[in-house]
């Protein structure tokens, strides 16, 4: 995708995500409910399953309590609000799930983590995300690199479930 392409997909991404066309009760986004969370492989599936069925629910399931998204500062209309936490991306996304149709996912992702600073916690590229989908009646493409860091949370059965923690967008 042409660079150009690619900033039209990330701004037209944008202002849905910031809300400026949308309100919250246009339409009630699926609420497919995620499988477990057990693996990294399993959190992307479920990233993906999010997407595609539009659900919030699912969504909530893979971000942590103390979640963080970076954003790419050059896509952004104002670069200087480039992060922020779980509230503001639920919020962000239910404006997004609600003014889109036929979603389309896939994510790819380098399966070699990189171990992070903090116990249990490890960063995965995903170097081939892609997202398409139909608003107002146009079919529109984005495509992009993140970094994830994921999070093994252990359980009382001595089992580990994963959650998202940080993701960040590369330019």
């Amino acid at each position: 995708m042409k660079s150009s392409s690619r900033q039209l997909g990330f701004a037209l991404c944008a202002g849905i995500v910031q809300g400026c066309l949308f309100t919250a009760d246009r339409i009630e986004p699926s609420r497919a409910t995620g499988g477990g969370l057990d693996s990294p492989r399993a959190v992307f599936a479920s990233l993906q399953r999010a997407y595609e069925t539009r659900s919030l629910s699912l969504l909530d399931q893979l971000l942590a309590d103390d979640y963080q998204f970076q954003a790419d500062a050059a896509s952004l209309a104002n670069p200087s609000e480039n992060t922020w936490g779980k509230n503001v991306e639920l919020e962000r996304h239910t404006r997004m799930f609600q003014a889109i149709q036929n979603v389309g996912c896939r994510v790819q992702w380098d399966s070699m983590p990189r171990p992070e600073e903090a116990p249990r916690e490890t960063t995965w590229t995903v170097w081939n995300l892609e997202m398409t989908m139909e608003y107002e009646g146009a079919n529109w493409e984005v495509r992009g690199m993140a970094d994830f860091r994921l999070r093994a949370v252990p359980q009382d059965d001595g089992s580990n479930i994963y959650q998202i923690v940080k993701w960040t967008d590369r330019p």
